[in-house]
């Protein structure tokens, strides 16, 4: 990590910054709607490791252009197919992680609220509404699955991990919006000491293997790691996303609410890397990140 320079801010965000030197921390009641709203464990890959860890049964299905129709979903998440669909995963992985009482009534009420209304009669409203659910109350659980690094686990979850895929993709006029008044987007989160130190340099290309959350304040993202107690195991980062060289075309990225919520396995390259102190003595780095177009 010599490479790192001990500096405050990368240049590119301090022209536009406030000084943080002096941040006051949010009070408790602030921080946790903030934790709730930046989840903050990212789990990074190169991109061949994700070509030689994971299934091409996976990887294909969570191919952005082979996602199907949501309307074909509705059959599959009847209140018996997710019967079936938990008691086969509890079988597979049984961690306490994965909460399997709370996700068998979220996604009851998800297959109510969205494939059980007759106001949903095509793929466009279905779309609207899955994104803005799965986003609130399914993101979490379909993050795990993904974390599991459980092939067969998330094999078998592939059809909801693709409805949170295309509703992403499709629902752009209710809610959803563009990226592009932003310059930086910001992603705090929390990496393994040892994948830091192989995977977190200047010039690599990394993949997160879950969905993941940003946010447009760079105060939310310092105020998220601030809250987090500093350990030898883990290192605070915070992701700057530069969003101006993403094109329209292959966007998948996508503005719900105040959060900007990215696909899986997407590519990114590392631009930039420096070390930060805040004025309680907590350390963590910012690295600038670009989105490679595949």
């Amino acid at each position: 990590m010599n490479s790192i320079k001990q500096i405050k801010f990368l240049p590119l965000i301090r022209q536009n910054s406030q000084s943080y030197s002096h941040i006051r921390i949010a009070d408790k009641q602030n921080s946790s709607i903030n934790q709730k709203k930046i989840p903050s464990y990212a789990s990074i890959m190169t991109p061949q490791d994700i070509d030689n860890i994971s299934s091409q049964l996976i990887k294909d299905p969570m191919n952005f252009d082979n996602v199907p129709n949501l309307l074909r979903f509705k059959s599959e998440f009847s209140y018996e197919n997710i019967q079936k669909l938990i008691s086969e995963s509890k079988d597979i992985y049984n961690d306490s992680k994965l909460n399997y009482t709370s996700f068998e009534n979220k996604l009851n009420e998800m297959s109510k609220f969205i494939f059980d209304s007759d106001r949903l009669s095509n793929q466009q409203q279905l779309a609207q509404q899955a994104a803005i659910f799965l986003n609130k109350n399914l993101q979490i659980e379909i993050n795990q699955i993904l974390l599991s690094n459980n092939t067969k686990l998330i094999q078998r979850w592939i059809p909801l991990i693709q409805i949170y895929q295309k509703s992403l993709d499709l629902a752009n006029d209710y809610q959803i919006n563009s990226i592009y008044m932003y310059k930086y987007l910001f992603k705090p989160a929390l990496i393994p000491l040892q994948n830091f130190q192989q995977l977190i340099k200047q010039n690599n290309l990394i993949c997160f293997t879950s969905f993941q959350t940003f946010v447009s304040q760079q105060t939310l993202a310092i105020q998220y790691i601030s809250q987090k107690n500093q350990n030898n195991q883990n290192v605070k980062v915070i992701f700057i996303l530069m969003t101006q060289n993403i094109q329209p075309k292959s966007l998948r990225i996508k503005q719900i609410d105040q959060e900007f919520v990215t696909q899986p396995l997407i590519t990114y390259q590392i631009a930039d890397i420096q070390q930060c102190q805040l004025s309680n003595n907590i350390l963590y780095y910012e690295v600038l990140i670009q989105m490679i177009q595949q």
